[in-house]
């Protein structure tokens, strides 16, 4: 006989044919309610967040008492349609079972709600409580509409160096590789903040390249939207300009949150319950609204009118309770904000033509209700010369960046593109607040655990 799985069940259409068949399923325990007669046990094997009731007649067995949640039994027993019942269509009717492996007393799993500070710290259990389940499966479901979405596409999945000389926004919140003395690769070496600029290489011959893959900031600090280790996605596009990639970006986050909304239901509806919000129709508002697009000039002009806020100069960056005013209270939804002080952002944004006052350059940030900054991203300095002058005047160090300056001397072709921080994203679309909760295991500072 084979090993039935729970999904394969539950997928079926045509249960009629299933009436009466004997099955065997080997799966956790996930609920116990025990009576004189009977025992009914809910059982999940990993395959869909839905469980499977089996009902156990005490009379047929001795064993029956060894039964504890959490534990891996193997069952046989006999399909029972139940139709009346919309959640539960059908039961097994056991008929034998076999306890495969059972907890220990100190299991810290409890068939109650334990805290998300708490789970954090058994990382590698938590996935077992349906919460967790759900996020992580709809962490894998976008994982797989991403690279879709690319490829048909025809972009290039390119896989950019973790160790790297570059320090990408020349922040230097860098993770320095130890090795005593440079002995190894002779230089400093440190783990990647961005795969931009390898990726930029390679779209000036492939013309459409994204990379999905980790990055590394050591940011000194501990807040709900911050990890030392977390995933980015980054684009990159030839003959692009801030208008396109702009519009580029939007259609992306439409079609992913299309994709979650339309495959993804049960895990939505279970988190929307969680987490009392409907998440359903927040990514509803999204895919059918149009999103918000305002200059840097015109955000600070809306910030500056309102009474609860000190006035912002224009030249200083938005901070994160700016960006939630235009977003929770002003527009009430998506907000993209474009051309950006010249002096506050990255040495290889392009200046913008139109701006010999105040230097502006073509990047933009889009920022999403609750979460803030999903996706930054820009237009390229083309120009080798004025490249050259932007890392002078923000005192960047060109050592280790000559290969990517020489671009420019190389038929260097105009281009745009942008980084999306994937688990925010996830954030925003499971409605968990802390960044920490969308990680299988999250490394944050001070802390961890594996």
């Amino acid at each position: 006989m084979n090993i039935s799985k729970i999904y394969s069940l539950f997928a079926n259409n045509e249960l009629i044919n299933y009436s009466n068949k004997e099955i065997e399923i080997i799966a956790r325990i996930k609920f116990l309610r025990i009576t004189k007669n009977i025992i009914f046990v809910l059982l999940n094997d990993g395959t869909t967040l839905k469980n499977l009731q089996a009902v156990i007649k005490v009379k047929n067995f001795n064993n029956v008492d060894d039964l504890k949640l959490f534990a891996i039994i193997k069952i046989i027993g006999t399909i029972k349609l139940t139709l009346s019942k919309k959640e539960q269509p059908f039961e097994i009717q056991v008929s034998n079972f076999k306890i495969i492996e059972n907890v220990s007393e100190d299991y810290p799993l409890q068939n109650k709600v334990q805290s998300n500070e708490f789970l954090r710290t058994i990382s590698h259990l938590r996935a077992r409580t349906s919460k967790y389940f759900a996020i992580f499966k709809i962490r894998n479901y976008l994982h797989y509409k991403l690279h879709q979405f690319f490829y048909q596409k025809n972009f290039l999945n390119m896989n950019g160096p973790i160790l790297t000389t570059n320090d990408a926004e020349g922040a230097g919140e860098v993770f320095t590789i130890n090795d005593p003395n440079y002995s190894f690769f002779k230089k400093k070496v440190n783990l990647t903040v961005s795969s931009q600029l390898t990726i930029e290489a390679f779209a000036q011959i492939y013309q459409k390249i994204y990379s999905f893959a980790p990055t590394f900031r050591a940011e000194h600090s501990n807040t709900k939207r911050h990890c030392a280790e977390f995933w980015m996605l980054e684009v990159e596009i030839t003959n692009c300009d801030l208008n396109k990639i702009i519009l580029f970006t939007i259609k992306l986050i439409k079609e992913l949150f299309k994709g979650v909304l339309q495959n993804c239901d049960l895990e939505l509806s279970l988190l929307s319950k969680s987490n009392n919000q409907d998440l359903k129709a927040k990514l509803n508002k999204i895919i059918t609204s149009d999103f918000n697009i305002i200059s840097y000039s015109k955000a600070i002009e809306i910030i500056n009118a309102q009474k609860e806020f000190e006035p912002i100069k224009w030249g200083e960056d938005l901070e994160l309770i700016h960006e939630k005013f235009l977003t929770d209270q002003y527009f009430k939804n998506v907000v993209v904000i474009h051309s950006y002080p010249k002096k506050i952002k990255s040495f290889y944004m392009k200046q913008n033509s139109n701006s010999p006052q105040k230097e502006t350059v073509g990047g933009f940030d889009m920022l999403l209700n609750e979460v803030g900054e999903v996706v930054g991203g820009s237009e390229r300095e083309n120009n080798y010369s004025k490249i050259i002058q932007n890392c002078i005047d923000k005192k960047i160090d060109t050592k280790y960046l000559k290969w990517y300056l020489d671009l420019r001397k190389y038929a260097y072709l105009p281009s745009a593109g942008f980084g999306l921080g994937f688990d925010r994203l996830l954030m925003f679309i499971t409605g968990i607040t802390n960044i920490k909760d969308v990680i299988f295991f999250p490394r944050y500072f001070n802390n961890i655990f594996y």
